[in-house]
């Protein structure tokens, strides 16, 4: 069915499905696996039906903040957007795989099919187990990424209310609490982050994510900014190193064009034009 056909990939192929969805109108959506959105390559046209869209990242990945911005991207123009963020975990796809995923296929693969009654077992079994969990942070954790799930928003309003009386009256004690004030102080800057990565951008950036993690140390988030911190210093260093040979390359073609006689090469059908592209 060409009006169901979507494209997905992982690292390399995850970047090349979201090139692909930029490229094509009519996929009906795609997966992008480890990777994001970065660069445009057409005029941005919001979409003239919707598409699907899920984006799946370790919270590890130096991927993270472009996976972000895929949703950004992608919703603006009119795209219903999953996300799942695999946590404690690099630039690879979960041993275990993920469940979101296999949620959001099975609905994709059949939309008009009744998965009311196995959403509904699944949901009282990740209330149970999450109830289960000796660690409170833990719990939270695991009920930000439930009401997020496929099946949670395929269940309607009912079941999200649900999940939310569970985030909020963890969000009470002490500990968590903490959590999800380092938390939003946390999106602040990632929000930031989505926007652009200029040397100045992320020298800034670098800062803001050390001092996040010093304001709330001795919670899971001030580890996790202490990690952006180190990402963005080592972007910092490509961006500067990048630049770097860039202007090498500008002034070697400058150099052989200042000693081109003049005249000479200006018709010449096999001479390639410059690429400058980063």
């Amino acid at each position: 069915d060409l009006q169901r056909c979507h494209v997905a990939g992982f690292s390399k192929g995850g970047w090349m499905a979201g090139f692909l969805l930029q490229h094509d109108p009519s996929l009906a959506g795609g997966i992008i696996l480890g990777a994001g959105h970065q660069f445009l390559i057409r005029k941005p046209v919001r979409f003239r039906r919707s598409k699907l869209l899920f984006v799946g990242v370790g919270r590890l990945d130096a991927n993270y903040p472009f996976a972000l911005r895929a949703l950004v991207h992608y919703r603006s123009l009119g795209a219903r957007t999953t996300m799942d963020t695999w946590h404690g975990l690099g630039h690879r796809f979960p041993d275990s795989g993920s469940p979101a995923l296999s949620q959001w296929l099975n609905i994709a693969a059949n939309p008009r099919g009744d998965h009311g009654s196995e959403a509904s077992e699944w949901l009282e079994g990740q209330i149970d187990t999450i109830k289960g969990m000796p660690d409170l942070v833990d719990q939270w954790v695991a009920c930000r990424d439930l009401e997020k799930a496929p099946y949670v928003r395929l269940l309607g309003a009912a079941a999200e209310a649900r999940v939310s009386s569970l985030l909020s009256a963890l969000e009470k004690g002490g500990r968590v609490a903490a959590e999800a004030r380092a938390l939003k102080a946390h999106q602040v800057l990632l929000r930031q982050e989505t926007k652009g990565h200029t040397v100045a951008q992320c020298q800034r950036l670098a800062a803001d994510y050390l001092a996040l993690s010093e304001a709330h140390r001795g919670t899971r988030q001030a580890e996790i900014a202490l990690g952006d911190h180190e990402r963005v210093e080592k972007l910092v260093l490509h961006l500067k190193e990048q630049r770097k040979i860039m202007q090498e390359q500008e002034a070697e073609a400058q150099k052989k064009k200042d000693l081109t006689p003049p005249g000479e090469g200006d018709i010449d059908p096999f001479r390639r034009a410059p690429d400058n592209r980063p």
